[in-house]
């Protein structure tokens, strides 16, 4: 076989993620070639692709390979520059987070990946491009969400920052559109402006173009810095004074139907809901805390407002009884409250009630559903 020793015809690599139910994975590599590329003649043999896991390499398995005009995934084949590489999500090395379990924390390290040629392709005028020793590394990466979070930050008087991503929807004149507000767990706290929005589905699937298409929506995520006690979490000043200072900031900045702020949040971020509903009922049309507790003595507060409350039976890390008496009281005060506890045994990790959760359909509808009387 015919090796080609010179300079490689690809321009640059950049890999492709997406947020899955259990964090960000590479699901695809963009190769851009100096010429359009033949698609006919490429298959899933004709490249390898490797991630470096701590220091060695690993296979990753490809499921589909074909060219394109844009670089971007598609359901069909045409000439062009850009060669897709499909990867399958499932790969035991397809996650860009990684926990610490010393630390309890995720956190992304830079992704480093190598792509070889292995078979001869062809232009689309038929100029054989033979296979090459040399491993060529990614250049960038895109996320088809979250490259469309902005990231900014707001700061307070004595220089306290909290740093937040914010999704925008398409929006027209004269209308106004609801506000998600995510609340990250302690596992997501840090300064990168990032991981709180990878680790999990709970802000990406807002801004899914499959759910803004049905419910276009703004999407908040702040993240709480690391040396925030997890005890503490989201009721830590000043950071609680700079969200709730942050939201009436983008109400007065953009198009937001104040009768329709949400909240939701896993973990902390549960517990984290249920203390901001509690000491803002004002504020909040409905709320989603997953596996989190709050205050049952200060139920009355919200025994109106449209709650759905989620936690596994078998949690160790947050006590199930956190929402059961949560839920208990508010069903006392004849609340529209609703709740789904998963039984035990029925999750790969119990803590984790958070990935089935988002993944619910129904859950979608009912929120967008609820309106502040």
């Amino acid at each position: 076989m015919r090796v080609d020793k010179t300079k490689s015809p690809i321009q640059r690599i950049d890999l492709v993620t997406n947020i899955t139910a259990d964090g960000e994975k590479v699901i695809a590599a963009i190769l851009k070639f100096n010429e359009e590329i033949n698609g006919a003649s490429l298959s899933n043999k004709s490249f390898t692709v490797k991630a470096s896991v701590n220091g060695a390499w690993q296979q990753r398995t490809i499921t589909n390979v074909y060219s394109n005009h844009q670089p971007e995934l598609s359901k069909s084949q045409v000439n062009g520059p850009y060669v897709i590489i499909e990867l399958d999500e499932h790969d035991e090395h397809a996650n860009t987070i990684v926990w610490n379990d010393e630390q309890y924390q995720n956190r992304k390290p830079p992704l480093n990946y190598a792509v070889s040629q292995t078979e001869t392709v062809y232009t689309h005028n038929g100029n054989p491009l033979f296979p090459s020793d040399k491993q060529l590394r990614n250049n960038g990466e895109m996320n088809p969400i979250i490259d469309y979070f902005k990231q900014a930050a707001i700061t307070d008087e004595f220089g306290n920052n909290l740093p937040y991503r914010l999704f925008e929807p398409k929006v027209e004149t004269d209308q106004t559109y609801p506000l998600v507000l995510f609340l990250h767990g302690a596992g997501e706290k840090g300064n990168d402006n990032a991981v709180h929005i990878l680790a999990n589905k709970g802000a990406a699937m807002w801004a899914s173009p499959e759910i803004q298409k049905q419910h276009p929506a703004f999407v908040l995520a702040p993240q709480l810095p690391l040396d925030v006690p997890t005890k503490n979490g989201w009721a830590a000043d000043p950071y609680y004074s700079l969200l709730l200072q942050l939201l009436q900031d983008m109400q007065k900045t953009y198009p937001i139907d104040e009768s329709r702020i949400y909240v939701t949040g896993m973990s902390m971020g549960g517990i984290g809901t249920w203390h901001f509903i509690q000491k803002n009922p004002q504020i909040f049309a409905a709320a989603i805390p997953i596996c989190g507790q709050g205050s049952p003595s200060n139920a009355g507060i919200i025994k109106h407002m449209p709650i759905w409350a989620f936690h596994a039976a078998d949690d160790k890390i947050v006590p199930v009884s956190g929402s059961r008496h949560m839920v208990a009281a508010l069903q006392f005060l004849r609340s529209p409250i609703k709740y789904t506890e998963y039984p035990a045994g029925s999750l790969h990790h119990p803590h984790m009630s958070w990935i089935p959760t988002y993944e619910k359909q129904e859950l979608v509808n009912w929120l967008f559903s609820q309106k502040k009387l």
